[in-house]
């Protein structure tokens, strides 16, 4: 108890532990990974330092590791949001032609939790098609074939395939 009381003092909390009835108490105000997540999801906007913090604070899906079945309603819900405030920020950044390693980065995050979402494969294969990032549109080529047809049996959508070989033929006539 006393290791637990000098430690919390000197995380700089002044009273940390009261006896109360017989008992110790914890007296300590602890602000949560969700918590902070709800408060910018609250946002009307967001700064780009705060999507970065948002990107951070979203590991995965609510308590996703214990399997509770009460937990799925909460773990759609702040998924959807998360997913929708990302590709607002990446609509919006590439919208005014910034083209930045955080909507880089949004994209992967939301590629991560949403593999096979052909909106959002589209929208990185636009990113590197607007960066000249010939690699990075091969590459996302080659795992969307092996996922597509691997994984889950069935041809990529030709959308996909089309944005690509757009990309990568202006690529190809704007170096020779």
């Amino acid at each position: 108890l006393y290791q637990l009381r000098k430690s919390l003092r000197d995380a700089g909390f002044k009273v940390p532990i009261k006896l109360i009835n017989e008992k110790y108490v914890l007296q300590v105000t602890v602000k949560s990974d969700l918590e902070e997540l709800e408060q910018l999801f609250h946002k009307s906007s967001l700064t780009d330092e705060e999507i970065e913090t948002m990107i951070h604070l979203y590991e995965g899906d609510y308590v996703e590791e214990e399997s509770y079945s009460w937990a799925v309603p909460k773990q759609a819900q702040l998924k959807i949001i998360f997913l929708t405030m990302l590709e607002t920020y990446v609509k919006k950044e590439m919208q005014a032609n910034r083209y930045t390693l955080l909507v880089e980065l949004c994209l992967n995050k939301i590629i991560s939790l949403e593999p096979y979402n052909e909106r959002f494969i589209y929208l990185l294969i636009d990113y590197y098609g607007n960066k000249g990032n010939l690699q990075k549109i091969i590459a996302i080529n080659e795992k969307v074939e092996k996922v597509w047809i691997q994984e889950l049996g069935v041809q990529p959508p030709k959308d996909l395939i089309d944005i690509s070989r757009k990309y990568l033929n202006d690529i190809e006539i704007d170096t020779e």
